[in-house]
């Protein structure tokens, strides 16, 4: 018995070591990438489709009263920049709702069209783009969020401890509802179609992230109902 015994411990020291070894060898998840300037083709039809999209209904709480809209202050990336634009099923870590390829049905007559706005996304999925506030006209002021006034907002949002509380400035977020964050908008060539992802947070469980596909028509962004999958919490 006593045999037995030591085999199951120096076995268990074994396990132990391996796993060891192999989180030690994992790497961090890279770091995105850091933004850069809006090209200057994409700016117009960009700004116009965020500053439409959050008014608008097409985002959650876009009807909610504010004063103020709270916005992250550069375009997020639905992949991480070590993995391909369009992961295989299983991989990757944004889940189906994170990839436009599954999370959007196209209706056949627009595959053609669809494949150019992929190929649009394929080559910019993992660009990150400074935004403007002054380019965003939403009918209100808008404030553009860093990552430390996500911090800061989220804390407001989440349970914290005196101390901290005591640090935080009470009125910094009045008048708003939610913090919102736009990817990179991506264009077919004639920029007719439009992809976006759009996201919302308002707390630990509330939240809607979701594409929109959008098209040009009389001067006008008009969204279409093509997408049949979205994360909400």
């Amino acid at each position: 018995m006593r045999r037995f015994a030591l085999l199951g411990v120096v076995a268990g020291v074994l396990s132990a070591t391996a796993w060891a070894q192999q989180r030690s060898t994992e790497q961090p998840p890279p770091l995105p990438l850091k933004p850069i300037a809006m090209p200057a083709d994409r700016e117009a039809d960009s700004y116009a489709i965020y500053s439409q999209l959050l008014p608008h209904g097409l985002i959650e709480w876009a009807d909610a009263e504010r004063t103020v809209w709270l916005v992250e202050d550069t375009t997020t990336t639905s992949v991480r920049s070590d993995e391909p634009c369009d992961p295989a099923p299983g991989e990757g870590g944004g889940g189906i709702s994170m990839s436009p390829n599954r999370a959007i049905q196209v209706p056949p007559e627009r595959e053609l069209e669809w494949r150019a706005l992929l190929a649009d996304f394929d080559a910019h999925c993992h660009e990150r783009l400074a935004l403007s506030a002054d380019r965003l006209q939403p009918g209100l002021p808008v404030h553009l969020m860093d990552e430390a006034a996500m911090a800061r907002y989220r804390s407001t949002r989440m349970g914290v401890t005196q101390e901290q509380a005591s640090q935080l400035n009470a009125h910094e977020f009045d008048g708003a509802a939610g913090m919102h964050s736009f990817s990179e908008v991506y264009f077919t060539p004639d920029h007719r179609l439009a992809l976006v992802h759009t996201g919302m947070w308002c707390g630990g469980l509330c939240g809607m992230w979701a594409w929109v596909v959008l098209e040009h028509v009389d001067g006008k962004w008009k969204p279409l109902p093509w997408v049949h999958s979205f994360t909400i919490s």
